[in-house]
C-alpha cells in the first residue's frame, strides 16, 4: 500500500480536502496500492469495500473519506496478521478470472 507521509505534497494535498470529496480512478488506485483491475474485483466481491458514486454512463468517482476509512481497516487488520482473509481471497479469484478470460480469447 502506497505509505500516506506528511512528506508527500499529493498527500498534503489530498488530506486538506472535504472527506465528502469526490476522487477518480487514479487517486484512488494509488490510495490503495491496488490496480484498476483489482479493485473492480474488490467492488464485485468485497462488501466492505467503498462502493463508487456513477457520475455518468462511463465515469465513477469514490469518496475519499470512505476509501481513507477502508485504508485504515485493512492496515488494522494486516498488524500481525496478516492480509485479511476476505481481501486476499478476492484478490486471488480476480487473477485466476483474469487468467480464464485471456485463454477463453486466445481459444477463439
Amino acid at each position: 500500500m502506497y505509505p500516506l507521509t506528511s512528506q508527500d505534497p499529493w498527500v498534503e494535498e489530498l488530506l486538506k480536502r472535504d472527506r465528502g470529496t469526490f476522487i477518480f480512478m487514479p487517486d484512488t488506485t494509488r490510495l490503495t496500492g491496488l490496480n484498476k483491475n483489482q479493485l473492480a474485483n474488490l467492488l464485485e466481491q468485497d462488501d466492505e469495500f467503498p462502493q463508487p458514486v456513477r457520475l455518468s454512463s462511463r465515469r465513477i468517482a469514490f469518496v475519499l473519506g470512505e476509501v481513507l476509512d477502508w485504508r485504515e481497516r485493512v492496515k488494522t487488520e494486516r498488524r500481525g496478521l496478516g492480509m485479511s482473509p476476505k481481501l486476499a481471497e478476492a484478490v486471488k479469484r480476480g487473477g485466476e478470472a483474469r487468467q480464464q478470460k485471456r485463454r477463453e480469447q486466445e481459444a477463439a
